[in-house]
Parts: C-alpha cells; sequence; structure tokens
C-alpha cells in the first residue's frame, strides 16, 4: 500500500508540474483529487508499524495549520479563502503522507528521483523557450506568460520555477555528495542537479540566484561538519572535491550567464533602483495596520493592495513578494509567529537528526555517508533557500512549490522508518494517522465538488479574451448551475452581456442584455463586494440604462477602494460624461491622466469636448 501511495505521489506532482504549477485553482485540484486518494488509503495502512514522528514538529504544524484553517474559513471574501484552503489542504496531506506512508529511505529516494526527473524536463522545456523562444504547454489550451527569454518551463513565470529548481538542485547535490548509492545513481543526481543550475541560470530569477546561493551556502556548511566526523585524510580530500566540484559549477553558471546579454544584465542589476517590490512591501505592511493581531483575512491582499499602491504601480497587485508580509497582512502577528515558530522547530529538530546521524557513522576513517544524511542535510539546505525565496517573491503561493516544501518539512518531521521499529510516542502516530483521511475527506467534500464550475469558468474566460461572448454566456451559465458562489463565473457572465449591449444595434435587445448584465454584476458583487471589475462592469450597467443616480455611487466605491487606479477614474469620467456632468467628467479624466498615460483618457476628453459644443 505504501508504494501505491507513493505512486500517486508522485502522479500528483507530474500534473501539478505539468498545469502551470497549479497556478489558478482548476489546475490544483486534479493533484488534490490524487492526493484525497492517496490519503483515504492510507486506511488500509492502519496497522503498519512506523515511526512515530517529532512530536515538537506536528505540534507546531497543527498548531500553524489549524489557526491558518480557522482564520480562512472566517475570511471576508469565500472564494478567495477557499483557494488557499485547498492548497493548505494539499500541502498538508503531502506533509502527512511523508510521515505516515512515504517514509523508507529507499521511497524517498525513489521520489526525489522523480522531482530529478521533473526538473530535467523543466530545464529543458526553459532551454527551448530561450534559444528558440518559444512558449511551451503541455496541453492545449495551457497559457503560459511571455517573459521573452527567461525561462518558465511549464510554470506560468520564471520565479516560480526558480523555486522549483533551487530545491532539485540541492537534493541532486546532497544524493550526489552522501547517498551510500550505487556510483551510476550519484551521477545521475549529479546530473539532475547541473541541469537544476543550467535552468536556473535561464529564468533570470534574481530571487532565485539569491537564495540558492543561501541554500548552497548551508549545504557547504553542513557538510563541512559532516567532513569533520571523518578522519583527518579522507576528510581533507572530500573537502577539496567538495570545493572543486563547486568551482565547476559556478563557473558554469557564470559562463551561461556571461553569454546571454538578457540573462547578464538582470544578473548584475540583482537589487534594481525603484523596484515594485518595495511598493508592494509598503501596501502589505500597511494593510497589516488594520488588524494588528488576526489580519485581514486569507487573500485579501488582492483587494488592499490596490487601495495601497502607489499611482506609479498600475500592474494588480495580486501577491506581496513577501511570504512573510503577506501573512503578516492576511493572518496577522498570530500567523507570523506561528509560522516562524513551524520553520524554527523543523530546522532545529532537523539539525538534532544531523547531528544524531553523524555521531551514529562517525568511524574514525571512513566518511559519514547515508541516506538519511544525504536526504537530511538536502531538507535543512533547502528549507534555507526557500526562506530566503520567500523575503523576494510569492512561492508559498505556488502549489507545485508549496506541496514540495510540505515534502521537505515532512521528511525532517519524520526521521523515517529504519527496519522494524515500534513507536513509542503513541499519541503523536494516531494524531497524524488520523489527520492523513480527514485532510483527504475534506478535500473530497469540499472542494472537489467546485471543480466542474472551475472547469466551464476557464473556457469562459478564453472566450471573453477571443471575443466570442455568446459562448462566453454558454460556459459560465454551465458553471453557474454547479457553483453559484463563485464571482468570477458571475463577472465572466455580466461582461459577455455587457458587450453584446454595447456592440448591438437593436434598442430593446441591447436594453435586456444591460439589464442581464448588472443582475450578473450585482450577484458578483454581493460574494466579492471590492473587486474593481465588478464594479466598473455594475456601473457600465447602469449607465447603459440611464439609471445614473444609481451608477453614481457605484463608482465612488470604486475610486475609494483603489484610489491611484487610472482606470478607476476613466470609468468614474466616462460616468460622469454620459450623466451630463462635464466639470467633474473632465476633473476624472485628468486625474486618470495623473496616475497614467492613458490613450482612452485621452480620446475620452476629446469625446467631452465634442459633447460639450454638440446641441442638447
Amino acid at each position: 500500500m505504501r508504494w501505491v501511495q507513493l505512486c500517486l505521489l508522485c502522479l500528483a506532482f507530474a500534473f501539478v508540474e505539468a498545469l502551470i504549477g497549479g497556478t489558478r485553482l482548476l489546475f490544483l485540484l486534479p493533484s488534490c483529487a490524487i492526493l484525497a486518494v492517496m490519503g483515504v488509503l492510507s486506511l488500509f495502512g492502519w496497522r503498519q508499524k512506523i515511526e512515530a514522528p517529532h512530536t515538537a514538529c506536528l505540534a507546531a504544524t497543527g498548531i500553524f495549520a489549524g489557526y491558518l484553517i480557522v482564520r480562512s474559513l472566517l475570511s471576508p471574501v469565500e472564494y478567495l479563502a477557499r483557494t488557499d484552503l485547498c492548497l493548505l489542504f494539499a500541502s498538508l496531506l503531502v506533509y502527512l503522507v511523508t510521515i505516515v506512508a512515504v517514509t523508507g529511505s529507499r521511497q524517498r529516494l525513489l521520489f526525489v528521483a522523480a522531482l530529478l526527473f521533473f526538473a530535467v524536463a523543466q530545464a529543458t522545456a526553459g532551454a527551448w523557450q530561450h534559444f528558440r523562444g518559444e512558449r511551451v504547454g503541455l496541453f492545449a489550451g495551457l497559457e503560459v506568460e511571455d517573459y521573452g527569454l527567461r525561462a518558465s518551463g511549464f510554470f506560468i513565470c520564471p520565479n516560480h520555477l526558480a523555486g522549483f529548481l533551487d530545491v532539485t538542485l540541492l537534493f541532486g547535490l546532497g544524493i550526489a555528495c552522501w547517498s551510500r548509492r550505487a556510483a551510476w545513481v550519484r551521477v545521475l543526481a549529479a546530473f539532475g542537479a547541473v541541469a537544476s543550475l543550467f535552468g536556473l541560470a535561464l529564468t533570470a530569477s534574481r530571487g532565485g540566484y539569491l537564495s540558492a546561493a543561501a541554500g548552497l551556502l548551508v549545504f557547504g556548511a553542513l557538510s563541512l561538519v559532516a567532513i569533520q566526523r571523518a578522519g583527518a585524510r579522507r576528510g581533507t580530500a572530500a573537502a577539496v572535491f567538495g570545493l572543486i566540484f563547486i568551482a565547476v559549477l559556478a563557473g558554469g553558471f557564470a559562463v551561461v550567464i556571461r553569454h546571454q546579454g538578457a540573462l547578464q544584465v538582470r544578473a548584475e542589476n540583482l537589487i534594481p533602483e525603484n523596484d515594485a517590490r518595495l511598493d508592494l512591501w509598503r501596501g502589505a505592511w500597511r494593510q497589516a495596520q488594520l488588524e494588528p493581531l488576526i489580519g485581514t483575512g486569507s487573500g485579501t491582499y488582492q483587494y488592499y493592495g490596490r487601495q495601497f499602491r502607489p499611482a506609479r504601480l498600475q500592474a494588480d497587485p495580486v501577491y506581496a513578494h513577501n511570504d512573510y508580509l503577506q501573512l503578516l497582512a492576511e493572518y496577522g502577528a498570530v500567523g507570523l509567529l506561528t509560522g516562524l515558530a513551524f520553520l524554527a522547530i523543523h530546522f532545529w529538530r532537523g539539525i538534532r537528526s544531523l547531528r544524531e546521524r553523524l555521531d551514529d557513522n562517525f568511524s574514525g576513517q571512513r566518511l559519514p555517508q547515508s541516506d538519511h544524511l544525504a536526504l537530511t542535510l538536502s531538507a535543512l539546505a533547502v528549507v534555507a533557500t526557500c526562506a530566503a525565496h520567500s523575503l523576494v517573491d510569492f512561492n508559498l503561493h505556488i502549489p507545485a512549490n508549496a506541496m514540495l516544501l510540505a515534502f521537505v518539512f515532512g521528511l525532517i518531521a519524520s526521521p523515517g522508518a529504519t527496519g522494524e521499529v515500534t513507536s513509542t510516542r503513541k499519541v503523536t502516530t494516531l494524531f497524524a494517522r488520523v489527520a492523513l483521511p480527514a485532510a483527504a475527506l475534506w478535500i473530497a467534500m469540499v472542494a472537489l465538488p467546485t471543480l466542474p464550475a472551475e472547469y466551464h469558468a476557464e473556457p469562459a474566460r478564453r472566450a471573453l479574451r477571443d471575443e466570442r461572448y455568446a459562448d462566453a454566456i454558454t460556459s459560465a451559465k454551465a458553471g453557474l448551475a454547479f457553483d453559484e458562489t463563485n464571482p468570477f463565473l458571475w463577472l465572466h457572465l455580466g461582461q459577455a452581456h455587457a458587450t453584446l449591449a454595447e456592440t448591438s444595434t437593436n434598442t430593446v435587445e441591447a436594453r435586456a442584455s444591460w439589464e442581464a448584465a448588472a443582475s450578473a454584476f450585482e450577484k458578483g458583487l454581493h460574494l466579492y463586494p471590492r473587486e474593481e471589475w465588478l464594479l466598473f462592469g455594475l456601473g457600465a450597467a447602469l449607465d447603459g440604462l440611464e439609471r445614473f443616480p444609481e451608477a453614481g455611487p457605484v463608482f465612488e466605491r470604486a475610486v475609494k477602494w483603489n484610489p491611484t487606479s487610472a482606470v478607476a477614474y476613466f470609468y468614474q469620467a466616462t460616468h460622469f460624461r454620459l450623466a451630463g456632468n462635464y466639470p467633474e467628467a473632465e476633473a476624472a479624466y485628468r486625474k486618470s491622466l495623473e496616475c497614467s498615460y492613458n490613450p482612452a483618457a485621452l480620446h475620452g476628453m476629446e469625446l467631452l469636448a465634442a459633447a460639450r459644443t454638440a446641441p442638447r
């Protein structure tokens, strides 16, 4: 049964890797379904003996995850919290199955081998993108953002790929240097590490570069500690070989960067001036002041980031690009402190486990090599690199990378079975055994029923993009038949009706479409009151129905909650122009232009001038 669960775990990661890292909920749910099956199957291995996980690690995990679950359930926008909850339960399943089922060193090495295979595939896709300038997607319809020559592999963003390759680089090095497996196994692991480093270079992710350096420093320091356990002659030889190997890797990395102009420019500018991240961090800090203790709720940075951004930042700030600050903003001081405690306790426990293993393997002249040592040392270095990367990015909000880190923490929390070992910590073991199927049942009963609606939301969004408005209406209605609590299905439905109304030459049909659009936008706003596009849509629909007194307050709310948005002022100015309030319209158009150069606002000024001179 444990081997079946290992296969399912690998399959879940394969899906989330291929589906743009699970970035949207639709692309996370297939992996959630596989993980749920894996969790339920743990009931059939209830009597199998396992070595109990460390109590402090499991307690820290229970407190941290428990708080996040409760705070998410109490968040103001249920749909935004739903995505975080699915990610949290998926990560929790990976963590628990690593403790309960994937416990043997051989099983864990095979899983790491699968990760290294994924890394080679990602690096290959990234090389194709970089050298051929073509985006890669395994499945038809998957959209990969165009970042020029920066490699993103099968992820949606190069920074996400960098976060993944940081981890596989360290695991490949750990097995190559410290495992006792056959030479060909270690050579393949070294190849996976080299491929990871090559792919990392092509991402041009400055955060990825810095966090990889941090992880390699920790890996090197821990390796020196391990070498000290060997005799002087062998220890010196191992240290020299390690330095040569690292020098070769660093030299190869530098050569790749130096011979690619786009990569060299970013590498030379690791800390750019006026980085937008600074604005995002300030917004997250201001948000944290609203509810310092418990935060404003899961997913709320999506709209508070808009409220607190400066005018120079017009892009939609979905994430704070700092996992710690976003955790503080959304979950408060309680969330941040419990998260830091979770991190510190696992790292401390990993150091303790590493020392114990080194003591067991110390024999004077022999290097203390073992699979357990290779995995534990690599895991500690991975924790360091992910802790560093989270300072400048949001990899913990990317399912593929968050689930991978869950495996790493599970590996540290449980030293793994070493033969027939009977647990003496029965309560801890029982908690892990019960929590695994319980998390699986939550996914099966709460998360998976939303899959049909998410499935229809994706073609609705694409149909809107491709100007196939009748198809968008059909898909949105099909999704709403399964789930009426998805505000973005109402948004897609409203936008499709509104566009049909704008282009219709039949007055009766246009009015019916405006009314359908207004109804859809109102229902969406009931679920997500601060979504700017729902506000813009409702205001425009009311203007189309010439219900100007009702539309005015809607645009006031949009501007209040997005006070530096050129788009918000443009929509408000258009409302004033249609309502005949020309001085207010001119002021709003000028405000839009002050926020950002906006050709639409310039065109609006021309229409306003024409309206002023036209006979009434």
